[in-house]
């Protein structure tokens, strides 16, 4: 699978540039950011591409509302909706959600930067 556009809800711009960072040495250049469950729907209904992946942090605004389980909760609406795009969560808690394709355990001072290497690099061969 090659994956050539990513959709990443994250709501900190230095974690954003982090990871953007790390998936552009990975070969993945285009990537949409949004900041919250809302602009993350708008954006993937006036998409004129599909998305390969969808990246999402956990804790977001999830529709007015700070929530902690945020990326969850959006993965389970979009599946509901027939996207079945691959959804990796980059949190700072180490998860292991249903349905998930993976996990990066985020922090800036763990060597999270090989997970996302590995998680990249197996769906590449999908």
């Amino acid at each position: 699978m090659e994956i050539k556009r990513v959709l990443y809800v994250e709501d900190s711009s230095a974690k954003y540039m982090d990871v953007a960072n790390e998936l552009k040495r990975l070969g993945v250049q285009d990537i949409e950011w949004v900041s919250s469950a809302d602009k993350a729907v708008e954006t993937l209904k006036n998409a004129e591409l599909p998305f390969d992946l969808f990246l999402f942090d956990m804790h977001f605004n999830y529709f007015g509302v700070d929530d902690r389980e945020a990326g969850e909760k959006l993965m389970y609406r979009l599946r509901e909706e027939g996207y079945e795009t691959p959804v990796i969560f980059c949190s700072t808690g180490n998860w292991k959600i249903p349905g998930a394709f993976g996990n990066i355990h985020y922090h800036p001072d763990r060597d999270w930067e090989d997970e996302a290497a590995e998680l990249i690099n197996k769906l590449k061969v999908m």
